[in-house]
């Protein structure tokens, strides 16, 4: 099966996939953060894996075979296409699998092209900004060794509508400029050790990740509710660790820092939305213990779906043309009859009488169906056997109906062979 068509098959998957796990990796009820978090982007890498099922399941047999040498000798009645001389154009033919991979290819060319123009404007905005005074550089270097980590470089940046935290090599801490004029020290503390937080866990990182396996599902309707669960699931973790004993005072702090963004701003990136902020503070504030999301149903339904691509039929994506050249005829010779009685006709020019019959084998190349040699065994005249012989090399036979592809585990050295019935008298 061509690579295209395996494309193809493996995103009708992974689309169907995404919400059934999407959904089992949804807590149900009031949860632990960092669990659910984790569970949430182990569900959407999954389903981003989920591309390669068909792959997988096309090399499987391949395997065996390399265990287990076997040389396939394959006897088919091919259905020729009568059409075109050898050589000449056949045109194209696609399969629905190959388009939909194609039309996959530009959606995801499109999220990648919106992902580079948001870092461009990234780095663009980290460019422009200033290194933050002393006294507060001081402040993050002394919360980084508390938490053994490395002193982030921490700026200041008059476009930023809230602090933020990027890269995993070079990190970097960014904070609206005005941020440290209205807040307290201990409030700057609290907002700096929370970007610390997310470096120590490597959330840029993952986020960077999680955004990869997005561009795989782009324009998928399950995407955007899954990203903004991960995203509030991200921040809670963070908020639940940073918060400590003194929770309603973080909370007010998470107040004062949503009332700062400008209308008009989309503050669902950082959680900051009306509906993310009151579940941030909920999770924060309310008195039940939290239960780690269990993730036995994730897991059942990741071996499901794994089971499904890896012991389905290998036929259950091998997708019929587009298009064929003409409509296949009954008798698989029959494009080749005139050629065969100029044969036989030269050879009664030798003995009048002549009568042949016989049965031929011709080999054909399982890839591209031509004729790469042929036996016709004539012992009464040897000039029809090398007439035929000779013309048929410049032959052709097609796939039957329903096969338009050889076997994708078909051995190397596999033959595909058409033999037909030759019989010619007076």
């Amino acid at each position: 099966m061509p690579s295209l068509e395996l494309l193809g098959t493996g995103i009708i998957v992974a689309w169907l996939a995404l919400p059934v796990l999407a959904r089992a990796a949804r807590p149900r009820a009031v949860h632990e953060p960092a669990a659910a978090y984790r569970s949430l982007f182990t569900a959407l890498a999954l389903a981003a894996s989920c591309l390669a099922l068909p792959w997988l399941r096309a090399q499987l047999p391949r395997f065996t075979d390399s265990l287990t040498p076997v040389t396939l000798s394959v006897q088919v009645l091919a259905t020729p296409v009568p059409g075109p001389e050898p050589g000449a154009f056949r045109g194209y033919a696609m399969s629905p699998f190959d388009l939909l991979a194609l039309a996959w290819a530009v959606a995801c060319l499109t999220a990648a092209v919106r992902w580079t123009v948001a870092r461009l404007r990234l780095s663009g905005l980290l460019a422009r900004s200033v290194p933050a005074p002393e006294p507060v550089q001081r402040a993050l270097a002394r919360l980084a060794r508390t938490q053994s980590g490395k002193v982030p470089r921490l700026l200041l940046s008059h476009e930023a509508i809230a602090p933020f935290s990027v890269g995993t090599l070079a990190p970097t801490v960014v904070l609206p400029a005005c941020l440290v004029d209205e807040l307290s020290a201990d409030s700057i503390e609290l907002v700096l050790q929370h970007e610390l937080t997310h470096l120590r866990r490597r959330d840029p990182l993952t986020h960077a990740l999680a955004r990869l396996c997005a561009t795989l599902f782009a324009f998928h309707p399950t995407v955007p509710g899954l990203m903004r669960e991960l995203i509030i699931a991200r921040e809670a973790a963070v908020d639940a660790e940073v918060a400590g004993n003194d929770r309603h005072a973080y909370a007010t702090l998470l107040l004062q820092l949503a009332s700062r963004l400008r209308f008009g701003q989309d503050p669902a990136h950082v959680s900051m939305d009306d509906t993310a902020l009151a579940r941030r503070i909920a999770m924060l504030t309310q008195q039940r213990p939290h239960q780690r999301p269990s993730s036995a149903r994730l897991l059942v339904a990741a071996a499901a779906i794994a089971g499904f691509g890896l012991l389905a039929p290998r036929v259950f994506a091998e997708p019929s043309r587009i298009g064929t050249l003409a409509a296949p005829a009954d008798d698989p010779m029959a494009p080749h009859e005139a050629e065969i009685d100029q044969c036989y006709e030269l050879a009664r020019a030798e003995s009048a009488d002549l009568v042949i019959d016989t049965r031929a084998r011709f080999d054909v190349d399982p890839r591209t169906f031509r004729v790469t040699s042929a036996d016709v065994p004539t012992p009464d005249s040897p000039t029809f056997q090398s007439c035929v012989e000779e013309r048929a090399l410049t032959w052709s036979f097609p796939p039957p109906p329903g096969r338009p592809h050889p076997p994708k585990d078909m051995p190397k050295d596999a033959r595909l062979m058409v033999a037909v019935h030759i019989h010619r008298e007076p």
